[in-house]
């Protein structure tokens, strides 16, 4: 599990969680806006490699005119929504997602691996693997 303590104004930016996991958030205060992106819909953001295995995406959603401007972001389905205090979110294996607290933000999450991304994640640490030999 992972604990995440964020200022009003704090964001992340487009993503994808490493190596195929899903992951969940419970929020015990504040609020945080969400987008989450399908699987599919990742060409649309611009993804990179040159930094290894793990996507960096260009597309910046927080900036409300670059993200109007985007003709590639505005054409990618994905939803919105805020989590409040007392809410949980999940984000499956492989959606590009982005974050803006609204308010500061107390949460605990987790990212895991279970039958529906077993193979997924297997896949995902062969390439690990190759890429970063011990």
């Amino acid at each position: 599990p992972s604990l995440f303590i964020g200022p009003r104004g704090s964001r992340c930016s487009v993503h994808v969680d490493t190596f195929g996991s899903h992951f969940w958030m419970l929020l015990f205060e504040g609020e945080k806006r969400w987008t989450i992106f399908p699987p599919e819909a990742a060409p649309l953001l611009r993804p990179s490699y040159a930094h290894g295995h793990d996507p960096l995406f260009s597309a910046d959603v927080h900036d409300d005119a670059a993200a109007e401007a985007d003709e590639l972001l505005r054409r990618a389905p994905r939803w919105e929504g805020v989590l409040r205090a007392g809410e949980c979110l999940f984000v499956p294996a492989g959606a590009p997602h982005a974050v803006l607290n609204l308010t500061h933000t107390a949460a605990i999450s987790c990212n895991y691996v279970d039958s529906t991304n077993l193979e997924q994640v297997r896949g995902e640490l062969r390439v690990a693997a190759c890429t970063c030999p011990a």
